[in-house]
């Protein structure tokens, strides 16, 4: 990405963009049941939002749960994976959990993504799990 902008959305088009980009990844590529992916935590949740420009590439959602914050989709569009453009945007948005203080950052990862979430402070916790047909793990991070 060239022309990197990491931003929370603030307006009913970045969240169109946030949804496209999640509709794109999860239920087109690794078809998660529509249902499954867009939920009524939507509502509540602060979603982000990476863009390229104005073409967006990234989008996640953030949610304060008891005890912790909760990291939830992550969401990389597939010609922007590999150039360091879910790790720049991680980074942003881990920042902005970092500063809410609830005591952990919790997140469900994908089993093939544990070690991305590792090289942040990410641990490990429990057995494997499918969510969404998906093998998961719980990770935490301490603060």
């Amino acid at each position: 990405m060239q022309n990197r902008i990491y931003k929370i959305v603030s307006s009913p088009e970045e969240l169109l963009k946030a949804y496209c980009i999640r509709s794109i990844v999860f239920v087109e590529e690794q078809e998660c049941p529509y249902r499954e992916e867009f939920d009524r935590l939507d509502l509540t949740a602060t979603h982000f939002l990476a863009l390229d420009g104005d073409e967006p590439v990234a989008t996640a959602r953030v949610r304060v749960v008891p005890g912790a914050v909760k990291f939830e989709r992550l969401a990389v569009r597939k010609q922007y994976r590999g150039g360091g453009a879910g790790r720049d945007f991680f980074g942003y948005v881990l920042s902005y959990m970092e500063s809410l203080g609830p005591g952990k950052i919790i997140l469900h990862a994908q089993a093939h993504l544990t070690g991305f979430y590792e090289s942040f402070g990410f641990v490990r916790k429990g057995d494997l799990f499918t969510e969404a047909g998906i093998p998961h793990y719980y990770m935490e991070k301490k603060l």
